[in-house]
């Protein structure tokens, strides 16, 4: 998640900047601004990523025995939050 928050700051930063009347090459910085908002994009996919693996490990046991004893109430238990 750090990546993410540097990333995050690189485009805010870049915003600042073409947002004053600073001389600059400004078709390159909206250049970089793109790329940086789509590495944003593939750092937000991989996290999301990680919590449906993370979901998916705690639901394929019951989905399992659900599927082997069709027509019975399916009955999942959170018992707390933990951490990825």
């Amino acid at each position: 998640m750090n990546t993410t928050l540097k990333t995050r700051k690189q485009i805010d930063e870049l915003k600042e900047k073409l947002q004053s009347d600073e001389d600059f090459d400004r078709n390159a910085a909206y250049d970089e601004l793109d790329a940086l908002e789509e590495k944003l994009n593939e750092e937000y996919e991989e996290i999301l990523n990680q919590i449906l693996r993370k979901h998916l490990q705690l639901l394929n046991p019951p989905a399992k025995d659900w599927s082997e004893k069709p027509g019975q109430l399916l009955e999942i238990k959170f018992t707390g939050y933990g951490s990825l």
